[in-house]
């Protein structure tokens, strides 16, 4: 099994790997597989349509024979009612005794359904006392004679052979002083049935009515008793189920809604299996001529290809080689003419570029040794600071001393590796940032932290609140005598909310819809405000970005929503 997987797709990959097999698989995709599948759509669309078609037929059909039956039954039934109702008839059928009178009246009742059956009167006995037709005497011990006499006064209906035809026979028991006296009955040959169905369907098709046991009562065309009857039982025997076929027949089954007789209705199909095959080798026979017209016209078409391919293969691999002073002879004038001559000066530029990009490299190494000595200059700075303070207090200058420590500290986190600090340090900076102000400004500014010993440890983007106390102070504060900043932290769900908030005269409107909507084009000014923003939402998602809002009692209050890590989130 797996050499035979191993064959299939060594197969598959040679078919694809050839130019000329790509193309012969175009065409087959844009031409046979089209052809072949709406055709055998169109046959499968037409098959279900006639079979449709002709299933619609033969419903139509069994109601047609169903509703004549059943008006043919009604009238019988109101016949043999009218007749049983007659004491005249009586007493002919109990004396046996022929009266005119009374066969008068039998012709007068029956008058309107003689057409379709032939009317009877028989004694108990079985002795046919007034007929419409021939009189022929029946036996009572068998037959419909029998099963009236046992259905007392219901009527009975029942197929019969007479003389090797089937006949449907439909008899009353005449009941006087709750005894049979007498039979009334109607009988339906292969004519009367012939006269009644007539036109239901055409001549080349047949019905066959039979009952319960599969006795036929009628049958009319290729619906042949015997056959049908045979196939019937052998059928339900086998299987249990109507046969859906005969010969070259459709067989539809229905049952009759006002008695327990059955319709079989033979339809030839619409369309017939031969023609359906007939349709398929002509489907078979244009795939056939498809493929070939596919074969001569992909290679016909892939011969022209392969010369040029051929040259522009060859010039690739001594490209790939490093051989940039390739060139392919421009003698064509189609698509691969142009592509032969962009492809020359593809090679002939990337060997321009290939020179450019040595130079390149030695100027970027040279930018490289100087952005590595420009890193040396904040560590410079830095211990410069370091040295200013302990100078300081060597002559005793408390004021410089604290300005440089406090300076030192904020230049050091700055200029740590680390991205995250823990929020008390950040804080730590803000304070050092508030002294420093307060040694310029005479203690003008006071800050407040309202944060508790869990969130202190809280690990947070360094240099992301210090910008913010550093945007109060320039832009709040300049007509309020004493400026108060408040740091403040509390849970929300799965966040940190850390807010800074200030007394200060608020921010304009715009100013609040750029922070609020990060929309930071254009602005000028506040950069510390926009690194802050983007530094959160690069670490944190959109929703961890800066929002503000001017509180009611005066001032601006900025809002930083921080996810709490994974290990946090059961506090």
């Amino acid at each position: 099994m797996g050499k035979f997987k191993s064959l299939i797709s060594s197969f598959f990959l040679r078919i694809t790997s050839s130019f000329r097999s790509k193309l012969l698989l175009s065409f087959l995709a844009l031409s046979f597989v089209p052809l072949i599948l709406s055709g055998f759509l169109m046959v499968k669309i037409l098959s279900d349509n006639t079979s449709n078609e002709e299933i619609q037929q033969s419903k139509d059909a069994s109601s047609e024979v169903d509703y004549r039956m059943n008006v043919l039954l009604s009238g019988i039934k109101d016949s043999f009612t009218s007749l049983e109702n007659s004491s005249a008839l009586k007493e002919t059928v109990a004396s046996k005794t022929d009266n005119q009178d009374v066969y008068n009246l039998l012709y007068e009742t029956t008058a309107g359904y003689r057409s379709y059956a032939d009317f009877s009167v028989y004694s108990t006995d079985g002795t046919c006392v007034l007929s419409t037709d021939i009189v022929k005497d029946l036996p009572e011990y068998w037959g419909v004679l029998k099963d009236a006499k046992a259905s007392q006064g219901q009527i009975v209906i029942r197929s019969e052979g007479d003389s090797n035809q089937p006949v449907l026979r439909i008899a009353k028991a005449i009941i006087v002083d709750d005894k049979v006296t007498g039979f009334i009955a109607a009988s339906l040959d292969n004519a009367n049935m012939a006269y009644l169905l007539s036109g239901i369907v055409s001549a080349q098709e047949g019905i066959n009515i039979m009952d319960s046991y599969m006795e036929t009562a009628y049958c009319s065309g290729p619906a042949d008793a015997l056959t049908v009857n045979n196939s019937m039982r052998s059928e339900m025997i086998r299987n249990g189920t109507v046969p859906e076929k005969m010969g070259n027949y459709n067989i539809y089954f229905t049952q009759l809604s006002s008695m327990d007789f059955y319709v079989v209705l033979l339809k030839q199909p619409l369309l017939s299996d031969s023609t359906v095959n007939d349709m398929y080798r002509l489907l078979y026979s244009l795939g056939i001529i498809s493929i070939v017209l596919c074969f001569i016209v992909a290679w016909r078409i892939s011969h022209s290809f392969s010369e040029p391919l051929t040259q522009m293969t060859g010039a690739m691999k001594k490209v790939q080689e490093g051989n940039l002073e390739v060139r392919i002879p421009e003698n064509r004038r189609d698509e691969f003419g142009t592509l032969s001559k962009n492809f020359n000066v593809m090679t002939e530029e990337l060997d321009n570029f290939v020179d450019q990009k040595v130079d390149t490299q030695k100027r970027l190494s040279d930018v490289q040794i100087a952005m590595m000595t420009a890193q040396l200059n904040p560590h410079f700075l830095y211990n410069t600071l370091d040295t200013i303070k302990w100078m300081a207090k060597s002559a005793h200058v408390e004021p410089i001393a604290v300005l440089s420590s406090k300076l030192a500290r904020i230049l050091r986190t700055s200029i740590e590796k680390k991205p995250l600090i823990p929020l008390k340090e950040e804080c730590q900076l803000c304070s050092d940032y508030i002294d420093i102000q307060n040694i310029r400004f005479n203690g003008k500014y006071q800050l407040d932290i309202n944060v508790s010993s869990f969130f202190m440890e809280q690990q947070i983007p360094k240099l992301i609140l210090q910008p913010i106390v550093e945007n109060s102070i320039k832009h709040g504060f300049d007509d309020v005598e004493k400026g108060i900043i408040k740091i403040e932290a509390v849970s929300d769900d799965d966040s940190m909310i850390i807010t800074v908030s200030d007394n200060g005269c608020g921010m304009p409107e715009e100013m609040l819809h750029r922070i609020n909507t990060h929309d930071w084009n254009g602005i000028y000014g506040h950069i510390g405000l926009y690194n802050v923003d983007m530094i959160l939402r690069l670490n944190y998602g959109a929703e961890s970005g800066l929002a503000a809002e001017n509180k009611e009692d005066g001032g601006a209050l900025i809002t930083l929503r921080i996810p709490h890590r994974e290990e946090d989130a059961d506090v």
